[in-house]
């Protein structure tokens, strides 16, 4: 198994986020987990992640903030956006903000997996 990683998990739905959680936790990683992107981003800036995956549609500050935010601070960070089925995701703006992977709900272990795969 590789090296644990220290993640910062980012959703407002409180289901989406511990189920995250238990699957990355259960992985052996170190998991960050928050409800909102303000507190998440601000957890980042004085604690960089390696890995950050965060909802698209959040209340005030969205997955797109959040990832503008880490980029701000880091351009190196694997960076995976959760989305829910039918929401928009504008591929110029992925790939101009250097998105690792996009998670669409509902989504399976592997997936998460995978992207584990990719960043380890």
């Amino acid at each position: 198994m590789a090296a644990p990683l220290d993640i910062l998990v980012v959703d407002d739905n409180p289901e989406v986020l511990a189920m995250i959680r238990d699957i990355l936790a259960m992985q052996g990683h170190h998991v960050r987990a928050f409800a909102d992107g303000a507190s998440a981003v601000a957890d980042f800036q004085r604690w960089p992640a390696d890995l950050v995956i965060t909802d698209l549609g959040m209340p005030e500050v969205s997955g797109w903030q959040v990832a503008r935010s880490i980029r701000a601070v880091s351009l190196k960070t694997p960076i995976a956006f959760i989305t829910a089925v039918g929401e928009r995701v504008d591929e110029p703006s992925l790939l101009k903000l250097g998105i690792t992977a996009v998670l669409h709900k509902p989504f399976r272990i592997a997936q998460v997996l995978e992207i584990l795969q990719s960043v380890g």
